[in-house]
């Protein structure tokens, strides 16, 4: 048992230290998704935009969605009394050359009309780099389901 307990420990503080050593460069990465983020938080649809390629998919509980409709699935929200605070932890970025993958745990706590909503979910994602720019290409979420 004991033994048990010290390989979780070992593995949950390599997580740590992981998340913890970016490179300067990895930094820009996760700077860019948590910059999508605040724009979705902040239903700024030009901020989602200027971190996406043009192209850019979204894998979402199934469903395949791009800038548009993403935009046209928050647009809804805009008409609601909406705040959303985002938490994002990195577990891993990795940059070779002009592509980054990147995944994390992303928590939303979220205020609809007064109803508060919380989701979590473990995504990842693939940037490129246009120019100087690091842009989203690719974000594939998987909902994580609370433990009962």
């Amino acid at each position: 048992m004991r033994d048990k307990i010290l390989i979780m420990l070992l593995m949950v503080s390599s997580i740590s230290v992981n998340a913890q050593t970016f490179s300067v460069e990895e930094r820009k990465v996760n700077e860019v998704i948590i910059k999508m983020f605040d724009g979705i938080a902040e239903l700024d649809f030009s901020k989602i935009s200027k971190n996406a390629t043009k192209d850019m998919i979204v894998l979402e509980s199934g469903a395949i969605w791009n800038l548009d409709s993403l935009t046209a699935r928050l647009a809804p929200l805009k008409k609601t009394d909406f705040k959303r605070t985002n938490k994002l932890d990195f577990i891993k970025t990795e940059v070779k050359a002009n592509t980054a993958w990147v995944y994390y745990n992303n928590t939303a706590e979220m205020l609809i009309n007064g109803k508060p909503r919380n989701a979590n979910w473990l995504e990842s994602a693939v940037l490129v780099k246009e120019g100087n720019d690091w842009k989203i290409k690719l974000l594939h979420s998987t909902t994580v389901k609370p433990n009962k």
